[in-house]
């Protein structure tokens, strides 16, 4: 899904300061492991506002069970999905049946927000909550359109 109105360009991976890398990892170090979890972080049905670009990195499944999007920086963001991809365990089922997992490297297409940018951030709603739960007032979001293994 892209947003509506929105050109394509290059994206960056976003430059993080160290030491908010390092406070959102160690807020998470200290998680339990036994949570459920919220599901899958899948965009709204009205999308995520932002320019769009390529974007490729690395998944990350945290200790917290939330799923990360890892730059050539070493930067972690946390994801906000594509609506057709499924949570799968500690896996994502992408909308074409493929099952990625920690490691796998991604590409595709969508923007970086910062979580201010997600639908009720300041409540208690879901996204709020979730993000909060994954740190991503500090680790930032990665919004993906389209997604697919790359190598």
């Amino acid at each position: 899904m892209r947003a509506r109105g929105r050109g394509s360009r290059a994206l960056a991976w976003p430059a993080a300061g160290a030491a908010a890398v390092l406070l959102a990892l160690a807020g998470c170090a200290g998680a339990d492991d036994d949570l459920a979890g919220f599901g899958l972080a899948v965009q709204p049905e009205e999308g995520i506002a932002g320019p769009r670009g390529p974007v490729t990195g690395v998944l990350r499944v945290e200790r917290n069970g939330c799923f990360t999007l890892e730059g050539a920086d070493g930067a972690r963001r946390w994801v906000l999905w594509p609506r057709d991809a499924q949570h799968d365990d500690d896996h994502v089922r992408l909308g074409d049946g493929t099952r990625v997992g920690d490691g796998a490297v991604l590409v595709g297409e969508g923007t970086f927000v910062d979580a201010t940018a997600l639908p009720d951030w300041s409540a208690d709603g879901y996204y709020g909550s979730f993000g909060r739960f994954c740190a991503a007032d500090e680790l930032g979001v990665v919004v993906l359109d389209e997604v697919r293994p790359g190598s």
